[in-house]
């Protein structure tokens, strides 16, 4: 990945709203031209930039709208629409229903918090989420692996909306630069709260390509809907480390847990866990990217 893109969705963010986000605002800022930011955003995040300020706008505003008391009007002025009639049609346009009908809904105010904190922070990031990936290779000889502090310990069930697809080694950036925005924007457009960071699972993995499962932690079950299901991942103990630096270098954690789980006599009782714990957008170095990989354990 271009880590200039990551810097440019850093600046959206901080921006925050679409008047302060206009291309020529945002050519000024960066020193590139417009024609050059558009090709970097579709290339990497497959959105133009004037779709990604909307989108990260509008769902900047529909966490605003569950978790706050501000009016209509205040949050579609701090979004950049001069109107309430503007922003109400296309807060319409994209979730189906007005923002007061969207605010009628409600979310607990425990869950509608931290359902805000996350969307702000994972929103328009999430085709970002393991760009660069390459096919997994035999694990790394030792002494090329970086120290990884293990530990054991119990973990809470997880309630969860995914979507698994099954893909070549070489299309695991693209199938989760689709499935995880997916189900973001499902879940934003029904109400359903989300509590915590991305996270993928790799159910079964073959010379011919792997199957990805992919979401977000939500508050509470929820049907789901088509391809996107819900999806509780059982309590229980679990081995986890934190691996810092791009996700191409991820093998050396599996590895890791791997001779520890071999090394300990453990079975494990469940697929490993990526949970993507740096947001790229607000930290463009490769090399500081933080992934935590959870492998369930048999008690």
């Amino acid at each position: 990945m271009d880590s200039r893109v990551a810097d440019l969705v850093r600046l959206v963010v901080e921006r925050g709203d679409r008047s302060a986000n206009d291309l020529d605002a945002l050519s000024k800022a960066s020193g590139f031209s417009r024609r050059y930011l558009h090709q970097l955003f579709e290339r990497y995040t497959g959105e133009s930039a004037r779709q990604l300020f909307a989108r990260i706008a509008l769902t900047r505003a529909a966490s605003d709208l569950v978790g706050g008391d501000r009016s209509v009007l205040e949050i579609a002025l701090d979004s950049g629409y001069e109107s309430h009639e503007g922003f109400t049609r296309a807060f319409s346009r994209r979730y189906g229903m007005s923002p007061s009908e969207y605010r009628a809904r409600g979310l607990s105010p425990g869950d509608a918090e931290l359902h805000r904190e996350t969307t702000v922070q994972v929103g328009p990031c999430l085709t970002l989420y393991r760009v660069g990936s390459i096919r997994r290779s035999d694990a790394p000889a030792k002494e090329e692996c970086m120290k990884y502090e293990l530990e054991e310990r119990s973990r809470d069930a997880i309630h969860s909306l995914v979507k698994r697809r099954r893909v070549a080694h070489d299309g695991m950036s693209d199938a989760l630069g689709e499935i995880l925005p997916a189900v973001f924007e499902y879940a934003v457009k029904n109400g359903v709260a989300i509590v915590g960071q991305p996270f993928c699972r790799y159910l079964d993995w073959s010379p011919s390509g792997v199957t990805v499962e992919a979401g977000l932690p939500i508050a509470a079950a929820h049907e789901g809907s088509g391809d996107i299901v819900s999806l509780e991942i059982p309590a229980g103990p679990a081995l986890s480390t934190v691996h810092v630096g791009p996700y191409d270098t991820l093998d050396q954690a599996y590895a890791a847990v791997e001779a520890w789980v071999v090394e300990h006599a453990r079975t494990t009782s469940a697929p490993a866990m990526e949970i993507y714990v740096t947001d790229p957008g607000e930290v463009p170095d490769p090399s500081q990217w933080q992934t935590e990989v959870v492998q369930p354990l048999e008690p």
